[in-house]
């Protein structure tokens, strides 16, 4: 982690000064602890503002966010609300799986299996040894090493790419990266998924998997981890993430879920029921979320061990829409974000409930690839009807 020491105020002309927000969650964590004592923040600067002026000592964590994760005394993340230049502070908040404690041949569809398509597992790790996962990398920000002591990460990698003969995953060519953010008993913190959404804009990843989720007082999108997992989705990343397990209430979507720019997936049960468990809408400010739902009950996948074991969740569902993106990718390597989300939702299945518990629909992979398919097939019928237009006006004149 680098070190910084701002010095000097320099604000764009012309820009609105407005306090920062602190979040009521940290007001009250200020309210119960001693003065002195040290608390976890992260904290969301003005985009337009270049240096802050402080002689607090504050970390320039991450290359491509204006985010600063560090430990403050209740009187310095009061100073800090002062100033113009602070956005947002908020408390370094815990975020955690998703899976409530059936796989495909590889080639399924129309051959495709996500080659050369790179998708981050965002999770607990995944364990690179199992005779059935191909990992190209594997980092670790949690400081706990590479590896998966919990099993949810590589029971995710499975659904996306488990490379068995009965239990395959959804896109069993493509390129997992094990982005470890959640330590072994699932859970991680903010400034740890920042570090991972950092990475996975710096190294292109074309899809993050994002099976984590944490509650928030009001799920708006406007928590910072939504915002930067909205940031990475506009460079063209397709950022695809777990609706949460709060359900049945209504406005259980968790954070990163309720992000207005992330594809957001709830879970569907085997007879095309929206599983109990699935977090709805609407968000806090009124918007329609989950967008889509996928199988998430009873899935085999890969799990810690070298083993197979099923599990229940939007965790579960998350990968199986991160695997058809990534088949659509293969087909088609110029899609990003929007693409891919616009042809999930357009071609999903209606199942007749309540749009704040289904989006659009379940998720339909066949649909997806041949409605890009399609629109290749169009381009290249004009190219050979205007080919033998040519040819026959060249017999013509000859």
């Amino acid at each position: 982690m680098k070190k910084t020491s701002i010095l000097l105020i320099t604000a764009l002309l012309f820009s609105i000064p407005a306090a920062a927000q602190i979040t009521e969650g940290l007001e009250n964590e200020i309210q119960d602890t001693d003065e002195d004592k040290l608390i976890d923040v992260v904290i969301l600067f003005d985009e337009e503002v270049d240096e802050l002026s402080t002689n607090i000592d504050l970390p320039d964590n991450y290359d491509n966010y204006n985010i600063s994760a560090v430990e403050l005394e209740a009187s310095e993340i009061y100073r800090l609300e002062e100033m113009d230049a602070v956005e947002r502070i908020e408390k370094d908040r815990v975020f955690e799986t998703q899976s409530v404690t059936a796989g495909l041949p590889k080639g399924f569809y129309g051959g495709l299996t996500g080659e050369n398509v790179s998708v981050g597992v965002m999770d607990t790790g995944v364990e690179a040894s199992h005779p059935y996962l191909d990992v190209r990398k594997s980092l670790d920000f949690t400081g706990e090493g590479v590896g998966d002591f919990d099993g949810h990460g590589t029971h995710v990698a499975g659904t996306i790419a488990s490379q068995h003969p009965f239990y395959g995953g959804v896109a069993q060519g493509s390129d997992i990266y094990d982005v470890k953010v959640l330590n072994g008993s699932g859970s991680g913190k903010s400034s740890d998924i920042l570090e991972g959404l950092d990475w996975s804009k710096e190294n292109d990843i074309d899809i993050l998997s994002m099976s984590i989720g944490s509650v928030v007082s009001r799920c708006n999108g406007r928590d910072i981890i939504s915002r930067a997992s909205n940031r990475l989705a506009d460079s063209g990343t397709a950022v695809i993430v777990a609706a949460g397990n709060e359900g049945p209430g209504n406005s259980t979507v968790t954070s990163p879920g309720c992000a207005e720019r992330v594809l957001t997936v709830g879970a569907a049960d085997h007879e095309d029921n929206v599983a109990s468990f699935s977090g709805r809408g609407p968000t806090a400010d009124g918007r329609v979320k989950p967008d889509i739902v996928a199988p998430g009950t009873s899935i085999i996948s890969t799990f810690t061990g070298e083993t197979f074991r099923a599990l229940s969740g939007t965790s579960m569902a998350t990968p199986y829409v991160s695997g058809q993106a990534a088949l659509m990718m293969e087909e088609d390597p110029s899609l990003e974000h929007d693409d891919i989300k616009a042809t999930i939702t357009g071609t999903a299945i209606d199942l007749g409930e309540p749009e704040n518990l289904q989006g659009h629909g379940k998720a339909n992979i066949s649909a997806s690839i041949d409605a890009n398919h399609s629109m290749y097939k169009t381009e290249t019928r004009r190219g050979g009807l205007w080919e033998r237009i040519v040819d026959l006006l060249i017999d013509l004149l000859r």
